[in-house]
């Protein structure tokens, strides 16, 4: 299943319902999206989930968790933005001034 991602790019995780493991799993296009997949046991907590009583509760609540970081990554990405500009302002400034010096120094 291919396609894109947040901001156009090409999803580097998919779904591989072919599995040996019974169910559904997630695993990456390259060697290095599969260890991170493996590293943070994306398929432990599916497995588990898939063999609990009530396995959407978990991937409901799994779902809410990562919107969560969705959502904090995107405020701290605004409030980073932000700071970006107003020093983006302070340096104008800053050069504005060391302009007006230097015309008044090669002026006098």
């Amino acid at each position: 299943q291919q396609g894109t991602g947040g901001g156009g790019r090409q999803l580097r995780l998919y779904v591989d319902s072919r599995s040996s493991a019974g169910h559904a799993v997630i695993t990456g296009k390259c060697p290095k999206d599969k260890a991170w997949v493996e590293e943070r046991g994306c398929n432990s907590f599916l497995r588990r989930t898939f063999k609990a009583h009530n396995p959407q509760e978990a991937l409901v609540k799994k779902i809410a968790e990562l919107y969560n970081t969705i959502l904090f990554n995107e405020e701290d990405k605004e409030e980073l933005q932000m700071k970006i500009k107003s020093r983006d302002e302070d340096v104008e400034s800053y050069n504005r001034e060391l302009n007006r010096i230097q015309a008044e120094v090669f002026a006098g």
